[in-house]
């Protein structure tokens, strides 16, 4: 998956991934499938980030107000491709 590592895995609740791209510190992305009341789910994305030094910090907040466009559009591109038959997966 490109720059990214399979870091834990918990069967249908969670992905964490870790970024292996050259970054001013590490970074983890972290998927998880909560159960809703009325038999639905909810998939949430979070970013983690542990900077590295006054750079690791400046790209940080950089990057920052991208990161829920980023999120819900990958969100979204997730729900959109679920919903598609098992062949084109």
């Amino acid at each position: 998956m490109d720059f990214w590592r399979v870091e834990d895995i918990t069967a249908d609740q969670r992905l964490l991934l870790r970024a292996e791209m050259k970054l001013p510190g590490w970074a983890w992305l972290e998927f998880s499938i909560d159960a809703n009341e009325d038999a639905s789910n909810t998939l949430s994305v979070r970013a983690y980030y542990q900077p590295s030094g006054f750079l690791g910090k400046v790209y940080w907040y950089a990057c920052y107000p991208f990161h829920s466009i980023i999120f819900q559009d990958l969100i979204e591109q997730i729900e959109r491709r679920s919903q598609e038959p098992e062949h084109n997966l």
